[in-house]
């Protein structure tokens, strides 16, 4: 029996630009064993800003207000959004445009420390939360 090959989901460069995804690097986490919650996470708390359409192509999510949602649910963090009018090939639409409110970094720091666990790639929280806090796993 073979065994099946999985495929990291691609990283975008994202909209970061703060003071603490200098720190970070997109490539320090093997983010093809995080789920789409554990992605759509770890893009929020790079910097990224995210349209539905940046997370099919970005991350794979092809639901993110659904994600958005499990996401205030599950951990608590409250993600920023606003609506825009983007222009559509026959009309034009309206989407949320999600991003990470600086207040909510902490939450967010825990809630990704807890996906990086689930993924397997720390044994405890708080090996996961040290990272962080040190920059080496997101």
């Amino acid at each position: 029996m073979t065994q099946k090959q999985q495929t990291p989901a691609p990283v975008a460069a994202g909209n970061g630009g703060d003071e603490h995804s200098t720190a970070l690097t997109r490539e320090s986490t093997p983010v093809g064993r995080l789920t789409k919650r554990g992605r759509i996470l770890r893009a929020l708390y790079l910097g990224e800003s995210l349209t539905r359409l940046d997370a099919w192509k970005r991350h794979g999510d092809a639901c993110l207000p659904s994600t958005i949602s499990e996401l205030q649910s599950r951990y608590g963090v409250t993600i920023a959004r606003r609506t825009e009018r983007v222009e559509g090939r026959f009309s034009a639409a309206h989407v949320a445009r999600y991003w990470l409110a600086p207040t909510e970094r902490e939450a967010a720091q825990c809630a990704l420390a807890s996906e990086l666990c689930r993924a397997g790639l720390y044994r405890t929280v708080g090996e996961a939360l040290e990272a962080l806090r040190e920059g080496a796993a997101a």
